[in-house]
């Protein structure tokens, strides 16, 4: 237990990117105690390495929901913690309505999307780690050999440690070393931290065991040894195992070659470069282990790029560059093995690049394997090899001896099958995809072989030296597929290049198939063949079919309709025909053309169309080798052994059907160059051109000596050239037609062919999200639909005749270029020619898989919360903005757009746009549609309404997708509101009961808040207001502006009243003098500032007197009951006084009054908005008693006047009171006290 304390524990601290959530993890491995901490960042002690859960490792960055995860994730399916850690979580402001939706949203993988990035499958609950970062070479080991970490994680350089096994002495192991891994067999991905991270195993390999399969991925990662396995090896496996290189740097020794029943994936860009050292990461040479493969093979190899497995694959879209400047091959697998080069891949592998002149470098190849095998291209794809004094690729060959070299006539290879093996071999390129070859040999296989090129597919040889460019045993086959180009250029295969002669007729040629080997040139496709720098190399022919047995059932050599076929050799010696079929004695041998556009067959011409000088070799005439020419200056273009009439071996030029219907239709245009032309007859009559032609066969025979040559019409004579006087025959045995003795050059035109324009029509639908991010799919890349259709035309075309005789005749036609320069300027014209009454089919569906004009309809993925409508389109008929639930697409073969036929004066013709380019791919304008996706905004609005004016404040519009919580308050508007004078009545959004967008489009959701100008009562009893005031300490508003005009708001009277007697008018009571105050109560509109005012009202009434007293009051006086004066009234504002005499009081005779009285004048009206009135305040009366009289009312005037009055009452007096009397109206209640409503005004 002691021990448990002295442990170190092991931490890490990392933010992490798991799923949506942004993860701040310290993962801790401890038993007990507290230890030293090692942070994983800097250098930690050789047992040190750290766990974590996430295999994400180079993220620093939070996820936010609403952007979609891009690129792939190499994170395991599920993870392991001991511990709940709470996520913090990143929003995008943009789609804010996803919080809600998106936290159970998960990606459907084709029909549904989501929105946010997905998290990881589950999370285990043993706890147990899968995850490891590592920063040291222990720690990498123990990593592997933990059979729960499925992720490693490399921070930094790991280097190995141990012994370099720098010895460089060639002897077996003398680098080579094992580090064992005993665990279980699984899926592991070793990763680098990022661009920088590296593996450098010196001279290690892993060695792995067991029963169980093992994936392993090495991934962004620098990866060296200088092990000839490589870093892995699975010999020892018995599982199905995969390796997977995606965008790793390798070098030193192998990228792999662990053997065990392994196939090799790479992904990404990744490459391997091979060399006998280099630098270590510790700063050593590390050597890289020699003297490795067969026996008696030079001890300076070192072993392929890739080695010793099932099959190497390159992934779609991926690339894979193998470099070596060692000697050895590039990939090396066993008999049956394949090469994948997938859709849109690339493979380049680039030999020697040191250019070493090693005798052993002749024989290593790009891609070996010696019991056969397949390599294959995808669509688009690219094969590039690069091979030096090498071979680009050797299938189903054994390997000459190391002393061998280009030198040797048969490359090696001697003349018998001694190296061939059995197994098939195969290359396939795909359809409009490349291969270019740059090197010495070429394609080098056994028996049974094939090489096929796709349609519209580009092939290109570059052989440099005395090489060969396709060398295949019995049985095989060579198909350059329809449309497709091909094209052979070979420098230097003989003398000229050193050494003695190169090839001969019984191997090593230029293009050579042995028994029942033969070459097809499919359908409008091209093949070139043109060979420089040969100088005289007897009998190595350009083209060798060694067919030497039995009746043949298919051509050896075929050429379909459209299809160009040009071969060109400046060999000068006559031994060494373009095309041959050199011993034995088979039958039934053709060489067949199918109406091509062209055939074109020149010897002793370079590339360029120079002549390449005198013809040599000239045998003496009794030994009979190939077609002994009577005269030196003869050609010797096509050759078959058995050259009886019997053999049926023959030559066909066959044209289409019909030539009832159009004159010249069916026939050819052939051009021939005989002799040398030193004479001045030979150089008239040199260089012909016949324009009439039949097709047919013509059988070798007949062009033997002595033999007849079935040209026909055999009367047919030459016409006039800028060279020629013509008038040649045709069958003229010097100066004739003769491609197999006589001629040098030879080329043959279709009065009457086809052409087969094509085009590929693609529609193509993207889809993203309003910011321009793209829509994923279930593996996490972006959703992209493109739908195909393939479009064929077919035009039957004849060379108008006339015009090209014009041109002929006007043009120096001394060669076979100069013929073909002049027939470059012809005019094919557009008409029937196989009497079906069809010159042009227009365009039309190919009949390929991709034959639909319509395309299928696409549904467009289901995202939560989104609808999907079209952003742009180029389409006709399909708008933008409308629905793209579901997008259709017809495309209308009127909207192509070509410059195949040109029309003038209603003549059509192929135009020279056409002709220039002989590809004839049309470019279309392809359909693009960009879908966005779109929140399913659900528009919502919040409307404030001013009730007292009905009028609308403001509204506040808001979208979102159904369902989603709508993100708003009205607390800022209505704290606005409340400053500037409204009350609020009612929040009608922050009271509703559901405050989320609901899912109906064609109703938008409303709230309504309603307030109300706020109208304040100012009586004469309240403070003065003042202008930018709070109406009270807590209140919001303030008092407008425009109470600094308010009016008076309080007026004051003075009343008298005299009593005097009737008759004699003597004053009998004292004089009464009353205040009478008048108010008004002012309404202020708090919004508008208006103001209103109340009616004026008596608000007291005061006496200035004391009761009422009689006049000269005495005391006897003052005790008779009846000398009480009447008592006055108290008036209403609407003047309804009424004069009140106490009914004890005597009567005077006659009662005088005086009123002063001041008036207010009548306010004038103004106009205010509509204000919603309660119950006027009324105004309370005292009580009233009988009046001897009614004064007149009691009326406020701005102006006092004195009204006087008599009022007739008892003479008696009345009896005096000590009190004042005081009468005061029932008051409005202001602020706080009682409704601030206004009165009726």
């Amino acid at each position: 237990m002691k021990d448990i304390f002295n442990r170190r524990q092991r931490f890490s601290l990392r933010k992490y990117s798991v799923g949506v959530c942004s993860v701040l993890l310290g993962t801790a491995l401890f038993a007990a105690g507290t230890q030293t901490v090692l942070a994983d960042e800097v250098e930690n002690p050789a047992d040190s390495s750290s766990d974590v859960i996430s295999s994400e490792a180079t993220s620093d960055k939070e996820i936010a929901l609403s952007k979609p995860v891009t690129g792939e994730s190499s994170a395991p399916t599920s993870y392991n913690v001991a511990a709940v850690v709470q996520p913090s979580v990143a929003t995008d402001s943009q789609h804010e309505g996803d919080k809600e939706a998106g936290k159970e949203a998960t990606a459907e993988p084709t029909e549904t999307v989501s929105r946010e990035a997905t998290g990881t499958s589950g999370f285990r609950n043993s706890g147990e780690v899968t995850s490891r970062v590592v920063s040291n070479w222990n720690g990498f080991v123990s990593a592997l050999n933990d059979n729960s970490i499925q992720n490693i994680t490399i921070s930094g350089n790991v280097v190995a440690t141990g012994d370099n096994g720098n010895t460089d002495n060639g002897r077996v192991n003398s680098v080579d070393r094992t580090v064992a891994i005993n665990s279980q067999g699984r899926n592991v991905v070793i990763q680098g931290r990022n661009d920088q991270a590296s593996l450098d195993l010196l001279s290690n390999s892993l060695k792995f065991t067991g029963s169980s399969a093992w994936n392993l991925v090495f991934k962004n990662l620098q990866l060296a040894t200088g092990n000839s396995k490589g870093a892995v090896d699975l010999s020892s496996t018995t599982g199905a195992n995969t390796v997977t290189f995606e965008n790793v740097k390798s070098q030193g020794s192998s990228l792999y070659g662990g053997g065990g029943n392994t196939d090799v994936i790479v992904k990404g860009e990744t490459s391997s470069t091979v060399s006998d050292s280099y630098r270590s990461a510790n700063g050593q040479t590390q050597y890289v282990q020699r003297n490795v493969g067969s026996a008696g093979h030079s001890v300076l190899r070192r072993e392929a790029n890739i080695h010793d497995a099932k099959s190497v694959t390159v992934a779609d879209g991926a690339s894979l560059t193998l470099n070596r400047s060692s000697q050895g091959d590039g990939i090396n697998l066993a008999g049956g093995s394949t090469v994948r080069v997938n859709d849109g891949a690339s493979l380049t592998i680039n030999m020697n690049t040191n250019n070493g002149t090693e005798s052993a470098r002749y024989h290593n190849a790009g891609i070996f394997m010696e019991h056969g095998g397949t390599v294959v291209t995808g669509k688009d794809s690219k094969l590039t090899l690069n091979t030096s004094i090498g071979q680009a690729i050797s299938l189903g060959m054994g390997r000459p001896a190391d002393g061998l070299t280009h030198l040797d006539r048969w490359g090696g290879y001697g003349t018998g099958d001694a190296f061939r093996r059995n197994g098939k071999s195969s290359l396939t390129i795909g359809e409009h995809a490349s291969f270019n070859f740059t090197g010495r040999d070429g394609l080098v296989f056994g028996n049974n072989a094939t090489f096929t090129t796709g349609e519209n597919s580009r092939v290109r040889f570059e052989n440099k030296g005395r090489g060969t460019a396709i060398d295949f045993g019995d049985n095989s086959r060579v198909v350059f597929g329809k449309k497709s180009t091909n094209t052979f250029h070979s420098v230097g295969k003989g003398p000229k290049s050193g050494g003695g002669p190169s090839g001969s007729y019984n191997a090593y040629n230029y293009i050579g198939l042995n028994e029942n080997g033969s070459i097809l040139v499919d359908d409008y496709a091209t093949f070139r063949v043109q060979m420089d720098n040969r100088g005289a190399n007897p009998w190595d022919d350009v083209i060798n079919l060694d067919s030497k047995h039995g009746r043949k059932d298919q051509p050896l050599f075929q050429a379909n309709k459209g299809s160009i076929v040009d071969v060109r050799d400046d060999n000068t010696d006559y031994y060494a025909e373009l095309i041959s079929v050199p011993l034995g004695a088979s039958t039934n041998v053709v060489f067949q053309f199918n109406n091509p556009l062209y055939v074109s067959f020149m010897r002793y011409t370079n590339s360029e169309g120079r002549s390449a000088g005198e013809i040599t070799g000239k045998l003496p005439f009794g030994i009979a080798q190939g077609n002994n020419p009577e005269q030196i200056g003869h050609g010797n273009i096509l050759y078959i052994s058995n050259g009886s009439r019997e053999s049926g071996n023959h030559i066909e030029f066959n044209g289409p059907t019909g030539t009832r219907v159009n004159r010249g239709a069916g026939t050819y245009t052939v051009y021939s160059l005989n002799r040398d032309g030193r004479d001045v007859v030979s150089k008239n009559r040199m260089s012909s051109v016949w324009t009439d032609i039949q097709g047919g066969a013509m059988s070798i025979a007949g062009f033997k000596p002595g033999g007849k040559p079935e040209i026909n019409p055999s009367s047919s004579t030459s016409v006039q050239t800028g060279s020629s006087s013509g008038g040649v025959l045709a069958t003229d045995k010097t100066y004739g037609i003769d491609p197999v003795t006589a001629n040098r050059q030879n080329i043959w035109v279709s009065n009457g062919t086809s052409i087969n324009p094509h085009a590929t029509h693609t529609n193509t639908i993207r889809y993203v999200y309003e910011d321009g991010s793209p829509v994923l799919d279930a593996s996490g890349k972006p959703k992209v639909v493109v739908q195909t259709s393939d479009w064929k035309r077919l035009l039957e075309v004849a060379i108008d005749q006339d015009q090209f005789k014009k041109v002929l005749k006007s043009s120096s036609v001394a060669n076979g270029d100069e013929f073909l320069a002049a027939y470059g300027k012809t005019e094919y014209i557009v008409r029937d020619i196989d009497g079906d009454g069809i010159g042009d089919t227009g365009w039309q569906l190919a009949g390929t898989t991709n034959s639909k004009a319509t395309y299928d309809t696409v549904v467009s993925p289901e995202v939560e919360g989104y609808k999907a409508e079209i952003l742009s389109t180029n389409v006709p008929g399909l708008a933008v903005g409308t629905k793209a639930s579901r997008v259709t697409v017809t495309f209308n073969p009127a909207n192509i757009k070509d410059d195949v036929v040109v029309t003038q004066g209603g003549r059509r013709t192929v135009s020279e746009t056409y002709w220039r380019n002989i590809v004839d791919n049309v470019q279309l304008t392809n359909y693009e549609t960009v879908v966005v996706y779109k929140q399913d905004k659900q528009k919502a609005s919040v409307k404030y309404v001013n009730v007292t004016s009905n009028i609308e404040l403001a509204k506040d519009e808001m979208e979102g997708r159904g369902g989603a919580l709508i993100e708003y308050s009205t607390a800022d508007r209505i704290s606005a509101y409340k400053k500037v004078g409204y009350r609020l009545l009612e929040d009608g959004f922050t009271n509703a009961a559901d405050k989320h967008y609901d899912t109906n489009v064609s109703v938008d959701q409303e709230f309504v808040v309603t307030l109300e100008e706020r109208i304040e009562p100012v009586t004469p009893q309240d403070p003065k207001p003042v202008p930018g005031i709070p109406v009270t300490p807590e209140d919001p508003a303030s008092w407008p502006k425009e109470v600094k005009d308010m009016k008076e708001l309080e007026r004051t009277a003075t009343q008298t009243i005299r009593f005097r007697e009737e008759e004699s008018g003597k004053e009998v009571f004292k004089t009464i003098i009353r205040k009478v105050t008048f108010e008004r109560t002012a309404y202020v509109n708090l919004v508008t500032g208006h103001i209103d005012y109340s009616n004026w009202r008596i608000g007291k009434v005061v006496n200035e007197e004391g009761p009422v007293q009689p006049v000269g009051n005495s005391s006897s006086e003052v005790s008779r009951p009846h000398a009480v004066a009447p008592k006055p009234s108290v008036r209403s504002l609407k003047a309804n006084a009424h004069s009140v005499a106490p009914s004890s009081a005597p009567i005077a005779s006659k009662l005088e009054v005086s009123e002063v009285v001041a008036t207010p004048a009548p306010e004038k009206a103004s106009v205010s908005p509509k204000v919603v009135s309660l119950a006027p305040t009324t105004v309370v009366k005292p009580t009233e008693t009988k009046a001897v009289e009614s004064p007149a009312p009691l009326v406020p005037s701005e102006s006092p006047a004195v009204e006087k009055r008599t009022v007739v009452g008892p003479s008696r007096k009345a009896p005096v009171t000590a009190n004042k009397h005081v009468y005061v109206a029932k008051p409005v209640l202001t602020r706080g006290r009682s409704s601030r409503r206004p009165p009726k005004v």
